[in-house]
């Protein structure tokens, strides 16, 4: 089965990176705010993407902003895909910076949004697909429906279009997805914890995602769990929701 799994998401990782594409106003606001915190300046560790509503130097010119109380320039989007982008870009800049590149340069800004691409929203659904696949084959289905439902999902969507750049609406969808195949899933508190933070999580990806997180919440009220899986739920899901409203992003 593990072999299956690794197979699964390979497949749907080398088939939606295959078609990564260019990058748009949308985007650029998230990527802006990941490349600001890390390379040096004075917006260095903030979300501050003033240089990329001033500039097009790099071809990462945004007008999805928002004005901040501060008088500075923030992403309007949720900021979970840019939360999940610093760390990965923090070793890209390092390990650029130490081979003599210039991560600042056009060229390599236009690969690290690529790579930023892969591992902030094609991973994730690659990951959630695969959950999909082990849920449905654990329910009763066979394998090969449940590889049907799986590749039906990743391709047959607009997870697979969305999935091709650097939107925060997939990386969303397959937190949302794999929540939602914990929670259903038997198990104990520790898994009902998990699938809370991935529900939680999607929503600071897009926020749009609280009416599949309340939907499953509601759920999980009249479905036969413990009080305590429930409780562990919506305190796990609680704790990252509530990240929202200390971010910069909320002035939006």
């Amino acid at each position: 089965m593990r072999g299956r799994a690794a197979s699964l998401f390979l497949l749907v990782f080398c088939g939606h990176a295959w078609f990564a594409s260019a990058l748009g106003w949308n985007q650029s606001a998230q990527v802006a705010a990941i490349l600001t915190f890390v390379e040096p300046g004075p917006n260095r560790f903030t979300l501050r993407i003033d240089e990329f509503v001033a500039s097009d130097a790099r071809n990462l010119m945004t007008g999805d902003w928002a004005l901040g109380a501060d008088g500075h320039f923030y992403s309007n989007k949720a900021p979970g895909l840019s939360l999940i982008g610093i760390p990965a870009y923090s070793v890209l800049y390092g390990l650029e910076w130490v081979l003599g590149a210039d991560p600042r340069s056009e060229p390599l800004t236009r690969l690290n949004t690529i790579l930023l691409n892969l591992w902030c929203a094609v991973a994730w659904t690659s990951a959630a697909t695969v959950v999909l696949f082990l849920f449905l084959t654990a329910g009763g289905f066979t394998r090969g429906e449940a590889l049907l439902g799986a590749l039906a999902h990743a391709f047959g969507t607009l997870i697979f279009p969305y999935d091709t750049s650097l939107w925060g609406h997939p990386t969303a969808a397959a937190c949302l997805l794999a929540a939602l195949c914990l929670a259903w899933w038997p198990g104990g508190v520790r898994q009902s914890g998990l699938a809370g933070a991935l529900g939680g999580f999607a929503v600071l990806c897009d926020y749009l995602a609280v009416f599949g997180l309340t939907a499953a919440s509601l759920a999980l009220l009249v479905r036969r769990t413990s009080w305590r899986q429930r409780l562990t739920f919506g305190a796990a899901h609680a704790g990252c929701t509530s990240r929202c409203w200390r971010c910069p992003h909320a002035t939006c």
